[in-house]
């Protein structure tokens, strides 16, 4: 009657269940391990599982069972005796609580699980076998419990996860289902969430989900995570160090708030800091990112010159260190003084403007958030000059210009004095590249000029270069043309030979004097009469018997003294032997007074050889005036006229960019002028003053310099989160793409790249860690990739300049005019000369 009586009970509450079952809710993506709804494989030590016992447990006979499975391959890790000793070995801490959990929840641990040597169970494609112990019973119906699996040694120190195994433990529950939810473990509770799909990332160092953030919420307030390894901020004003993980230990030293450490144990909600060789309570410290490293000192590189002109700046470089987010850059003098220092360069290039002279040398520090590297010295010392001063000296020694020259920049010369008879050469030194003081002097050539002598053809007999001021040698031998002599040179130009054009030669022309004894022509003046329009001159020729003659008249007009006042030629005739020809007559269209006439027959043209002796006759003015001469005669026989003339010089100007210029009068006054101010230039400029051979400053330049940024480029990483507040009871997440309401896209740009802290379950996205302005935290944030900016990295100094110059006037007196009857006046612009002259 009791078997039949319990078997009807069974069927009934079978059947109620399988009628008012509510289905469960299939696996998500994310859940890829379950074989099914009631077995859950590849669980992690560490992790918590949410299970869910049936609605209907009638008088508790169908309490829910968990059955705890390991791989079989792992079984060994666990061994519950060890040879010669009482002390246990690794093993298996289960933890069950019934959720909702709260300070007077109910708790049971399971302690001293070991893995059965026996039957082996498949599980999927996986051996697994059994816990001793199975299985835990869960008496209450429909009440959802969070197991907790965890792995201890035998002194009870929890392991760490990577240390023992990874993702094989099994969980089976019957009556019962695996729930498809997110836990958050504290170190003394753990919360369930349901947070709707993809919005998670798992598996965070004690194998727990939690939000991207790093924390978690619950009833409205956020709570840290899990204590792991990592960097971490004190939070509190002063927090001590102690020799081991709790405040029972001693304190070794403490650390000020703001500091950030390295954390590489963690133990009962205490870190060890291995830089200070003690523990620290993390519950006063903020969890900043996975652990950092301390950079390496940068090898630091010179990139400008090692010895440099004050005013420029120093260009330093360096490598990019690991574990570095930016750096800071030194320049030190001498004595060991900072002079200038930069921070926060997020880059690896700076620029120290040298404004004194000195040595100095440069240092560079990296830093992250934790640590500072040891810094990073340049190898070689940076030796910064003062200004050099040039000066110019004309070849008599005399100042001529001065300059205060940047250290191994070029000096600008001045103007070369003009020298007459000489052609500027150079400077006696080199004016580039300046290192120290020096004087220059003007050098010059002698010039040299060709001088030619020349026959009555133009035909050059000799040329021969003569220096300034020195003579040439006349060719010993000139040969003279027929019937003539050479009788010596038409000037003394090649004595102290000077030219103004030295590339012009100067030429020098043979003089003769016929000397023919045989004359074949008779020639005979017959008269000489002036007219209004000119002269008339007649003339009678005779040839000689011997040969036909031809030749030319040349009739030349000469003044009583001598001088020639006018010459002309005959056309062209021929005598016969022994031929006449008489009143033959010249026309000279004259103005010119003349006394007498005087006529020579030549051969063919008139440069030829005289062929007769001249002859000479009296000019018969009639009544015709006289020209207008200064000479007075006195004849009773002569009309006389005089009258009065004027002849004069003008005074001319003109100007100069010095005080010296060939042919003209300085002075003494002058113009200033300016070319303004230029614009800023990189090119160093040195201010200069130059002087011309008398002294005078012609032309001087001003500088004026600035300070200005010097930029250099950087990468920039950029990212990116979803930010989305959900209904009460539920989480704040980040996201890598927006899901499901409002989206809220935050972005950040840094520069350095964040380590990265895991992976998302949303498309394979991998996240870093970092500060948020905008969510008010850190948080979690999604790579988007570089970009390049450019960033201040020192400073460098310009220049301007402004070019004085002064502009002197000269005059000087013009060639005196022809004489005229206008009557001109002097005045401080003009010379004026006047004369009487006469005429008969």
């Amino acid at each position: 009657m009791n078997k039949t009586f319990k078997r009807i009970i069974s069927m009934i509450i079978t059947f109620l269940m399988i009628v008012t079952m509510i289905p469960m809710s299939s696996i998500s993506a994310s859940a890829a391990n379950k074989i099914d709804s009631h077995t859950i494989t590849k669980v992690k030590a560490g992790q918590s599982i949410v299970v869910q016992t049936d609605k209907f447990n009638l008088l508790g006979l169908w309490n829910s069972k968990v059955y705890l499975y390991i791989n079989y391959n792992d079984r060994p890790e666990f061994v519950p005796w060890k040879a010669a000793s009482t002390m246990f070995g690794r093993k298996l801490v289960v933890t069950v609580r019934e959720y909702p959990d709260s300070k007077s929840g109910k708790k049971q641990v399971k302690k001293d699980y070991f893995p059965s040597t026996g039957k082996i169970t498949n599980l999927g494609k996986t051996k697994y076998v059994g816990w001793k112990g199975n299985p835990i019973s869960l008496k209450k119906a429909n009440q959802k419990y969070v197991i907790t699996l965890q792995v201890t040694d035998k002194d009870g120190t929890l392991r760490q996860l990577s240390e023992i195994i990874d993702y094989d433990f099994a969980i089976v529950i019957k009556n019962g289902t695996i729930k498809d939810e997110i836990e958050y473990q504290t170190n003394s509770s753990v919360y369930n969430y349901t947070v709707g799909r993809l919005n998670y990332t798992k598996k965070n160092s004690s194998g727990n989900y939690y939000f991207d953030d790093g924390s978690y919420t619950y009833s409205g307030t956020k709570y840290k995570p899990n204590y792991k390894v990592g960097s971490y901020s004190i939070e509190s004003n002063s927090l001590n160090v102690r020799t081991g993980p709790g405040i029972g230990y001693g304190v070794l030293s403490s650390i000020p708030k703001g500091t950030n450490v390295a954390v590489t144990q963690v133990k009962n909600g205490w870190g060890y800091v291995a830089d200070l060789s003690g523990w620290i309570s993390l519950n006063y410290c903020t969890y900043l990112g996975p652990t950092i490293t301390k950079p390496a000192a940068p090898t630091v590189t010179l990139v400008s010159l090692a010895d440099m002109p004050v005013g420029e700046s120093v260009q330093v470089s360096w490598n990019d260190v690991y574990d570095a987010k930016y750096y800071s850059a030194y320049l030190y003098d001498s004595n060991g003084s900072i002079v200038k220092e930069y921070h926060d360069i997020y880059g690896t290039t700076a620029y120290f403007p040298m404004e004194k002279e000195g040595v100095y040398t440069v240092k560079v520090i990296a830093q992250n958030n934790v640590y500072s590297s040891d810094p990073g010295v340049l190898p070689q010392n940076i030796t910064v000059h003062g200004k050099s001063k040039v000066t110019y000296l004309d070849d008599d020694g005399n100042v001529i210009g001065t300059q205060d020259v940047s250290y191994g920049k070029n000096s600008v010369a001045p103007i070369p004095p003009e020298k007459i008879g000489y052609t500027f050469k150079g400077w006696s030194d080199t004016l580039t590249n300046i290192r120290g003081a020096k004087t220059v002097k003007a050098e010059y050539n002698i010039n040299e000029y060709t001088v030619q002598f020349t026959d009555y053809n133009g035909k050059v007999l000799k040329a021969e270069k003569v220096k300034y001021l020195e003579n040439a040698t006349p060719p010993e031998v000139v040969q003279a043309p027929e019937n003539y002599k050479f009788c010596g040179w038409d000037s003394e130009k090649y004595k102290n030979v000077y030219n103004e054009d030295k590339s012009e030669p100067i030429k020098v022309s043979a003089v003769y004097e016929w000397i023919n004894a045989d004359i074949p022509v008779i020639c005979k003046a017959v008269s000489a009469k002036r007219q209004s329009d000119g002269y008339y001159v007649k003339f009678n020729l005779e040839n000689y018997p011997n040969a036909r003659t031809r030749g030319r008249a040349i009739v030349t007009l000469k003044t009583a003294n001598g001088k020639m006042v006018w010459s002309t030629e005959s056309a062209a005739f021929s005598l016969d032997k022994s031929e006449k020809k008489e009143n033959m007559e010249v026309f000279i269209p004259c103005e010119t007074a003349a006394s007498k006439a005087e006529i020579v027959v030549v051969s063919s043209f008139s440069s030829g050889s005289p062929i007769s002796l001249s002859s000479s006759v009296s000019v018969d003015n009639g009544l015709m005036w006289s020209d207008w001469s200064t000479d007075r005669i006195s004849n009773p026989d002569y009309t006389e006229e005089s009258r009065k003339e004027y002849q004069f010089s003008d005074k001319i100007f003109s100007t100069g960019t010095t005080t010296i210029k060939n042919g003209w009068i300085y002075s003494g006054t002058y113009n200033s002028y300016e070319n303004g101010w230029s614009g800023w230039s990189d090119s160093v400029v040195d201010t200069a003053h130059y002087y011309d051979k008398n002294g005078v400053e012609y032309k001087w330049r001003d500088v004026k310099t600035q300070w200005t940024p010097v930029y250099a480029s950087r990468t920039k990483y950029n990212y990116h989160h979803y930010y989305r507040g959900v209904s009460s009871g539920y989480s704040f997440y980040w996201a890598p793409y927006w899901q499901n309401s409002t989206p809220h896209l935050h972005s950040i740009s840094l520069n350095y790249a964040l380590g990265v802290t895991g992976e998302s379950n949303a498309g394979g996205y991998r996240y870093g860690y970092a500060g948020c302005g905008q969510c008010n935290g850190g948080n979690y944030w999604y790579y988007d990739g570089t970009s390049t900016e450019t960033y201040e990295a020192g400073q460098k100094q310009q220049y301007s300049y402004n070019d004085h110059y002064n502009i002197f006037d000269f005059y000087k007196w013009s060639d005196y005019s022809e004489w005229s009857t206008t009557q001109y006046t002097a005045s401080n612009t003009r010379n004026v000369e006047e004369r009487t002259v006469y005429r008969y």
